[in-house]
């Protein structure tokens, strides 16, 4: 055995010899892409809704105000709304994970909902730096 797998075989023997890096930056960055994207998408969302909101077409204006109409389109344009919904839905199951959290985490009270993705990037900055040895 070399390479990887030596290397792999090493670190899960000895628990102390493990090498992992936090990718401190790209989990930052990758964190501010997605709430960039979010904002987009709200923005692009709030548009979509005042235009429905002034709409003369039957239930468009409605849609602020009841669900059933929104989540239920009869075309002519009325599924973008509900396909931003949708959109936004998916992006933020990807930033927004709930996670079950014990009664405390780096000493915050975890009784609530973490976002996934802020949760590891806060684990991730409470490691401790490598010592030069």
């Amino acid at each position: 055995m070399e390479g990887y797998p030596e290397l792999a075989s090493v670190m899960g023997r000895y628990f102390e010899m493990g090498i992992s890096r936090r990718f401190g930056m790209l989990n930052s960055l990758n964190l501010l892409y997605l709430q960039a994207e979010l904002t987009e998408l709200e923005s692009e969302l709030q548009d979509i809704a005042d235009k429905d909101a002034k709409s003369d077409i039957p239930f468009r204006s409605d849609f602020a105000q009841d669900w059933v109409f929104l989540s239920k389109p009869i075309g002519n344009g009325d599924e973008k709304q509900w396909e931003k919904v949708l959109q936004i839905r998916a992006k933020l199951k990807e930033y927004s994970k709930r996670r079950p959290a014990g009664p405390f985490v780096h000493g915050v009270v975890a009784d609530w909902s973490i976002d996934e993705c802020v949760f590891q990037q806060v684990k991730l900055s409470k490691l401790d730096c490598p010592d030069e040895n």
